[in-house]
């Protein structure tokens, strides 16, 4: 098993990337002994009630998530949330999760996006390193279950 510092989550859906200030965060792959991750994340308590209707619904939701620092790219995942707790002034959320698999990663999808929106020369290499440090989504960007390993 390896654990993995959580900087950023976000879960993404078909309209939007809701974004939640990560307290901690911890992501373990369970492999080799079994199949998939475990993710835990403190968030402000104020988040209970939309986590609780999540886990409510029993579904799988698509997540993003950026470990160790915040110029990794976001892996995505499919997950479902298993349990949560309130604690003190922070809720935590624990999700069993499946990777997706990418065909290309975020940084080549973004330079060609970058491109075809126009940017060239000093204005590209500018717009491409601050998006790098955000990561937005992207405009192509879909989260498709039959990339689900």
């Amino acid at each position: 098993m390896r654990a993995f510092n959580v900087i950023r989550f976000q879960i993404v859906d078909e309209q939007r990337i809701n974004e939640f200030l990560v307290r901690e965060g911890i992501i373990i792959d369970k492999s080799p002994t079994t199949e998939g991750w475990l993710l835990e994340i403190c968030i402000e308590l104020d988040h209970q009630e939309y986590f609780q209707s999540l886990y409510e619904q029993g579904e799988q939701i698509d997540i993003r998530v950026m470990i160790t620092r915040p110029t990794n790219d976001p892996a995505l995942f499919s997950a479902k949330i298993v349990d949560f707790l309130e604690l003190d002034d922070e809720l935590s959320v624990i999700m069993d999760c499946k990777i997706h698999t990418q065909r290309q990663t975020y940084a080549e999808q973004l330079l060609k996006q970058l491109i075809e929106e126009g940017h060239t020369g000093e204005d590209l290499t500018k717009t491409f390193d601050r998006h790098m440090q955000s990561k937005p989504k992207l405009k192509e960007e879909h989260i498709n279950s039959e990339e689900i390993e």
